[in-house]
């Protein structure tokens, strides 16, 4: 059964093989989700199927009334189902009852199209091209929504 939650200090060690299976030696540390558990605990989403953490989103405080989705991934194999649009969803209704800020950001790839089109469908807008953004041969996209 599928489930989007809050994510534990269990699902860490999934949380960690997804980043080393996508990105290898680029990936997100453990230790990183550790301190966003303590930090951030109510904007770090997991999806599961069973006992299989198939997917994240990562989120923190901004400057004032601003949040900055840090990172979401989902492992290749669940990709194209859904599972994106449900951890977004999920997100951005905890945050509209929060009511905790004005506009939310984050950068995405410009190759990624199917992440631009996820994030165009919830309302995020492209504000302007960041070049070497992540370092070299790294650009990215710079999106923003303004929250209701």
């Amino acid at each position: 059964m599928a489930e989007v939650r809050l994510a534990q200090a269990q699902d860490i060690a999934q949380i960690e093989a997804l980043e080393l299976a996508t990105y290898a030696h680029e990936g997100y540390p453990a230790a990183l989700f550790y301190q966003a558990l303590a930090q951030w605990p109510t904007s770090f989403i997991v999806y599961c199927e069973a006992d299989s953490v198939l997917g994240y989103l990562l989120a923190a405080q901004g400057q004032a009334n601003e949040q900055w989705i840090m990172s979401v991934l989902i492992a290749e194999q669940t990709r194209g189902k859904g599972v994106g649009k449900q951890l977004l969803a999920y997100y951005l209704n905890d945050l509209a009852d929060s009511a905790s800020a004005a506009q939310i950001k984050l950068t995405v790839a410009p190759y990624n199209h199917a992440a631009i089109a996820l994030y165009e469908k919830f309302g995020f807008k492209k504000i302007d091209f960041l070049p070497k953004f992540l370092g070299p041969d790294a650009d990215r996209i710079l999106m923003a929504l303004q929250a209701s």
